[in-house]
This record gives structure tokens, sequence and C-alpha cells, in this order.
């Protein structure tokens, strides 16, 4: 996986030497996700580490994904003529 970015830094708190000034970053990672139907859910993991950055900290991102599916509609029910 290869991320980019690019904004404006922004901010009450920013000096005014750098209002305006723009980060850039450029990250490298892996990405794997594991489906189990037996909880009808779907884990993950994500890690990225920036290796090209501009004008901020260098760092490293780790995530950790849960989904769970909460709700499925039931199945409709077969057309009349299909029920014999």
């Amino acid at each position: 996986m290869l991320r980019s970015g690019r904004c404006d830094d922004a901010g009450a708190d920013l000096p005014p030497a750098l209002q305006g000034a723009r980060d850039r970053v450029f990250a490298l990672g892996i990405e794997i996700g594991l489906s189990i139907p037996a909880i009808r859910g779907r884990i993950g993991a994500r890690y990225l580490r920036d290796i090209d950055v501009c004008s901020r900290p260098e760092g490293q991102t780790l995530v950790f994904q849960l989904a769970l599916l909460a709700w499925q509609p039931a199945a409709p029910a077969p057309p009349a003529a299909e029920r014999r």
C-alpha cells in the first residue's frame, strides 16, 4: 500500500511564520484482512511507515479494524408458482 498526502498547515496555535506552509508525506505499508463467517464479521490490520516527509515529523501508523454484521434483511419469499 502506498499513501501520499499534502495539505496546508492551519490552526490558532500555528506561529505566523508557518501560516500557509505545506507539508508532504509518502508512506509505504501493508494491509491484511480476514473474514470470519462464524461471527459474521471481518478483522483487519494496516501498518504504514512514512518514507518521505517534508515539514512534519516522520512516523508510523498502525490501525486495527473489526467489522460485524449487526442486521441482515430476510430473504424474500419465493413466488406462489414456485412453492408447489
